[in-house]
C-alpha cells in the first residue's frame, strides 16, 4: 500500500514533478475560472501541497494564502509573488472568520477516510465548517478530489471515497461537475517513472499493457456559495 504521508514529507520534489505532467490540456483551469465570483481578491487554498491550485490560479488572485501539514511541500512554493505560506492542519485553522472571498481544498480532505477510516465523518465535517468558518458571506468553497487515475470513465476509486463524494452533495449541499484531468509525458517510460511512486504497480503496469504517454485520470469538483 502506498504511503501517502511518507511521500508528503519526503518525497515532495518527483510529486511536484509529477503533478506538473496534470491537466496538460488545461480544464480545471478553465473549469474553475468559470465557477470564480467577483469578488476575487484572496484565496486560502488549504492541503495546498507544492501549490497545484495556487499555480492554476495565481492570476485571478491578489492574495493567495496556502495551508498545508507538510513543510517539505510547502517550501516547494516559497518565493511566489503575493502568496504566504503556513504550516498548519485544514481541522482547525489558524485563520479569523470571513477573511477569504474563495476557499478551496484540493485532493486532501479525501485522505481522512483512509487515515481515519471510523471517524471521518466526524475529521471532514471539521474542515467542511472552518472552510465555512473562514470564507466571507457570499464567498466560494470548493472541492477537488480525485475520481480515479488510470481509468477510462471515472469512478471513484474507493468505496470510502464514493461515500464521500455523495455525502458532499446529499448532507453539505455542493454542487458537483467532473471532468479530465490527463496527465501527458514524453513516453511511457516516462510516465511509469513518474507516475509508480505514487499510484503504485497497478498503475505502471496499465501503462505499460498500454504505452500510455498520456495517462487518463478524472477529477471530481464541488463547490457551494455560503451565505
Amino acid at each position: 500500500m502506498v504511503d501517502f504521508l511518507e511521500i508528503y514529507r519526503q518525497q515532495a520534489g518527483p510529486y511536484h514533478t509529477m503533478i506538473m505532467a496534470e491537466d496538460f490540456q488545461q480544464h480545471l483551469k478553465q473549469t474553475l475560472t468559470a465557477l470564480l465570483p467577483h469578488q476575487r481578491a484572496r484565496l486560502l487554498d488549504l492541503g495546498s501541497g507544492t501549490g497545484r491550485l495556487p499555480r492554476i490560479l495565481k492570476a485571478e488572485f491578489e492574495q493567495i494564502v496556502a495551508l498545508d501539514l507538510h513543510r517539505a511541500m510547502l517550501l516547494r512554493q516559497q518565493g511566489e509573488a503575493n502568496l504566504q505560506l503556513i504550516e498548519g492542519d485544514m481541522r482547525q485553522l489558524p485563520i479569523p472568520s470571513a477573511s477569504f472571498d474563495v476557499v478551496s481544498a484540493g485532493w486532501a480532505i479525501g485522505h481522512l477516510c483512509g487515515w481515519c477510516p471510523q471517524t471521518w465523518r466526524q475529521e471532514v465535517s471539521r474542515v467542511l465548517e472552518e472552510m465555512q468558518r473562514t470564507v466571507n458571506p457570499g464567498g466560494l468553497v470548493m472541492i477537488m478530489e480525485t475520481y480515479s487515475t488510470g481509468a477510462l470513465d471515472p469512478v471513484p476509486p474507493t468505496p470510502g471515497l464514493a461515500a464521500l463524494y455523495q455525502w458532499y452533495t446529499g448532507e453539505w449541499g455542493f454542487k458537483q461537475q467532473v471532468i479530465s484531468t490527463d496527465y501527458l509525458f514524453s513516453s511511457p517510460q516516462e510516465a511509469r517513472e513518474q507516475m509508480g511512486f505514487f499510484f503504485g504497480e497497478a498503475l505502471s503496469e496499465k501503462i505499460e499493457r498500454y504505452q500510455w504517454r498520456q495517462v487518463p485520470e478524472w477529477t471530481g469538483i464541488w463547490w457551494k456559495t455560503v451565505d
